[in-house]
């Protein structure tokens, strides 16, 4: 079996480790057989795979740990060829060991991830999910500048496109937040986001940074929306 451990809390991952150990071994002595801990990125192809195909000494299984399997990146050549022995290993019909993955935070944008997630058994630790594009128009719509600011920088820190908080801002200005406020602030706000827009698709031509041109428009229409 294959388990991967998603998330920050640590505590909480080495508190399932060791279920997990208490589990599968019957006395503490066999830990010095048939348990290994590995940890990229110094985990080098060839002991990963000896690691996984190696024969249990006392136990029916062994019990391997992979730590850091986020720092398996999509470019360098050893990097790929871990992450191929592991995805190799889910079809292996004769496991001589349970193996627990532990990838430190969580990357909805990091393909291997998502493909580990389907075919592990997922156990999640202290996950801080990504905010919600629509949530930024949620505090302007209440004229909470400030918090939708602080929205909009963690979408971003998480790799969210300007573009795309466009595009969320533009349904909550036409759909919720229309009605609530007079039209001429209405208007005033829809020039804001077509300025906005324009100076994405220039690439920052007009001066200022994708990034810039929404945060100077969330403020702008929080401002129309009080």
């Amino acid at each position: 079996m294959v388990y991967l451990l998603i998330g920050e809390d640590n505590s909480e991952k080495d508190k399932i480790i060791s279920e997990f150990k208490d589990k599968v071994f019957s006395s503490p002595g066999i830990l010095n057989f048939d348990y290994e801990v590995l940890r990229f990125p110094k985990l080098e192809p060839a002991e990963l795979k000896k690691s996984l195909v190696s024969l249990p000494a006392i136990s029916e299984k062994r019990l391997v740990v992979i730590r850091g399997i986020e720092k398996l990146g999509a470019k360098k050549a050893a990097d790929v060829q871990c992450r191929q022995i592991l995805l190799n290993y889910f079809d292996d019909q004769n496991k001589k060991a349970d193996v627990i993955l532990d990838f430190f935070g969580y990357d909805k944008k990091n393909s291997f991830l998502s493909a580990l997630r389907i075919k592990a058994k997922t156990i999640e630790c202290g996950i801080k999910k990504a905010p919600d594009a629509f949530e930024v128009g949620r505090a302007i719509e209440k004229g909470d500048a400030p918090r939708a600011l602080e929205i909009l920088n963690e979408l971003f820190s998480c790799g969210e496109a300007p573009a795309s908080v466009i595009g969320a801002l533009i349904w909550s200005w036409t759909n919720e937040i229309k009605r609530k406020i007079p039209k001429s602030g209405y208007i005033d706000g829809l020039e804001a986001i077509q300025k906005a827009d324009h100076s994405i698709k220039r690439g920052g031509s007009s001066g200022l940074a994708p990034t810039e041109a929404v945060e100077i428009l969330v403020v702008k229409l929080s401002s129309l929306a009080i």
